[in-house]
């Protein structure tokens, strides 16, 4: 079978899951059960525990390996990607080959070391794009998660307030029936008010009006 001419595509490295899986062989669990609890290849855990052994360090930090084939510094990949979304959306978008020339001017324009192949080929290498498309994915997924964890404390701050003004909203209606229902003014005290139908029986109503005259017709003879 033929090789295919993108390469082998593998699925980036997870770094927690792979720190968390070699500090766990080094507390004294076994590689394949680490493997398959992280669901990392036993061979990517022992080669980075072989390598962490090596470099007499205390504590294991996973770094990525094609660190070394960078030939731009972070601000300038930075310019790079700036540029290419700039040219994408002026050609309709740009293909890995127009990627690997337009790195190759960019670091020849900027004087940078590049290897002698990208100068034979007026173009950088097939490795070297996958490995910046690699870094670019990554910084850009950082900076997609950072995003989500700011917009999750927004909505759920939002989500917060909202309750609490449902919350109040809810007892400001509960008083308001209450101080119809008791019949109490804003200054809490009782008020009579022309709706409000007569309290009592018709018998409780009569004897009352009774006692209104009596008291009326004593006041006349004193």
């Amino acid at each position: 079978m033929p090789r295919s001419e993108n390469g082998v595509k593998r699925p980036p490295v997870d770094k927690q899951k792979l720190e968390l899986a070699v500090n766990e062989v080094l507390k004294g669990m076994s590689i394949n059960e680490c493997s398959k609890i992280h669901n990392i290849g036993r061979w990517t855990i022992s080669r980075h525990l072989t390598n962490f052994k090596e470099q007499n360090s205390e504590n294991f930090e996973y770094k990525n390996n094609c660190g070394h084939r960078k030939v731009f510094t972070d601000d300038e990949e930075k310019d790079l990607v700036n540029y290419l979304l700039l040219a994408s959306r002026i050609y309709f978008g740009i293909t890995k080959r127009g990627l690997s020339t337009l790195a190759f001017e960019f670091a020849r324009q900027n004087g940078k070391h590049f290897p002698k192949t990208w100068h034979d080929n007026a173009k950088a290498g097939k490795q070297w794009v996958q490995d910046f498309l690699i870094r670019v994915e990554a910084s850009r997924l950082e900076e997609l998660m950072k995003e989500k964890a700011v917009l999750t404390a927004k909505v759920s701050f939002q989500v917060s307030i909202s309750k609490k003004a449902a919350v109040v909203a809810n007892i400001s209606d509960q008083i308001s029936a209450l101080t119809r229902e008791m019949n109490i003014d804003r200054k809490q005290l009782r008020c009579v008010s022309h709706y409000l139908t007569p309290f009592g029986s018709s018998e409780e109503r009569y004897q009352l009006k009774l006692l209104k005259n009596k008291g009326s017709m004593a006041k006349r003879k004193t």
